[in-house]
Parts: C-alpha cells; sequence; structure tokens
C-alpha cells in the first residue's frame, strides 16, 4: 500500500478510507474544494471497474484536503470510473444569531460552480428546526472540513446505524432531533415543490 501525499490530492482523484470494524470506503475529490464520500462499502480495498457515477453520494462536504491524508488509505483513481456528475449547488450558510440558543442558524442557499459568498441566491432565510428541518438534514454546512476523526465519525454512523448527518448542525439547533435511521435526503427538486407552495 502506497501512502496518499500532497501531490495525489488533484481534482477528479478517488481515495480508498477504512473505517475499523467496518471495512473500507470511497470518497472522490471534486472541484472547489469538495470531497464526495459515496454509499459503497467493501469488505476489501478492491474497487477495480467501480463506477462512480452510478453509485450514491452519501454527502460531500468543502474540505480542507492536504488535513485529511491520514483520512485516506490509499489512492485508487486507476482502479475506478470517477463521477462525472454536477455538483448540488445547494447548501446551508450561517444567518443571524438566533435569540432562543445564542448562537448562528442557517440560511439555504444556492451558489454557482465555484463559491463565492458574495454571490449567492438565499432560497430560505433563517431556517426553522421545526418546519425546516427536512432542509437541515438534507443540505451540507459551507464551512471548512480538515477533522479525519470527525468525518470518519460521520461514516461509521452512516455505515453502521444508518444516520447520515453532520453534528455541527446539531450544535447550533440544539432542539433538532437527529434524523430516523434510513432517513431519504430530500433533493433540489424538493426545494422548487416547497417555495412553490
Amino acid at each position: 500500500m502506497s501512502i496518499v501525499k500532497k501531490k495525489d490530492l488533484i481534482e477528479n482523484s478517488v481515495f480508498s478510507i477504512y473505517l475499523e470494524g467496518i471495512g473500507y470506503t470511497i470518497a472522490q475529490l471534486r472541484d472547489d474544494c469538495q470531497m464526495e464520500f459515496f454509499d459503497v462499502l467493501r469488505e476489501r480495498d478492491e474497487w477495480e471497474g467501480v463506477d462512480l457515477n452510478e453509485e450514491k453520494v452519501l454527502f460531500c462536504i468543502v474540505v480542507a484536503a492536504h488535513r485529511l491524508l491520514a483520512l485516506f488509505h490509499r489512492n485508487i483513481t486507476s482502479e475506478v470510473i470517477f463521477n462525472e456528475r454536477a455538483r448540488c449547488l445547494v447548501g446551508l450558510s450561517y444567518s443571524s444569531v438566533r435569540e432562543s440558543t445564542g448562537v448562528f442558524g442557517l440560511n439555504l442557499i444556492e451558489y454557482g460552480k465555484v463559491f463565492d459568498p458574495n454571490d449567492i441566491r438565499v432560497l430560505i432565510k433563517d431556517l426553522d428546526p421545526f418546519f425546516h428541518k427536512d432542509f437541515l438534514y438534507s443540505f451540507e454546512l459551507l464551512g471548512m472540513n480538515g477533522k479525519v476523526d470527525k468525518i470518519k465519525e460521520r461514516l461509521v454512523r452512516c455505515f453502521s446505524e444508518g444516520v447520515n448527518f453532520d453534528t455541527q448542525i446539531k450544535f447550533l439547533y440544539p432542539e433538532l432531533e437527529l434524523p430516523p435511521k434510513g432517513y431519504v435526503r430530500k433533493d433540489v427538486e424538493d426545494i422548487k415543490g416547497f417555495l412553490n407552495h
């Protein structure tokens, strides 16, 4: 096994990740510092012919990739077909401080292929933990992620408990219940339906 190095961290590189006691999964580095994690789990680190265009994306987050080298088991880019589907350009950004908690809340926003905080469209302002819980469950906080242990914890929870949720959101919305096991995340089409009502 060769160690993943900084020079391997280029767009569309694919890496295997070992989760102790669970198995191996896959992540792909995308453009604009985004990384996709896939709903693929194997007992062995064998990926020949896997087409990531056909695999479900568990979540896609903004990463400081150079800080995640310890997350990756090995570079498997040459063994798989990398994902070329368009990334979701909807996410959660900080809004004003919530009176009930004294911490920031979140807006649901749409952004461009290259994230620019001055070029966003707010879809729903100041998300409510009860009325908008599906959006808090389904979309990612647009903050930089660089902690290997936090990402591993989330992946372990996804595969062992069936719960795919960013616990940073729970900190901002302590009254928000965790999504139920096997919860199916909403997508951009669901937002359109919500906004049109």
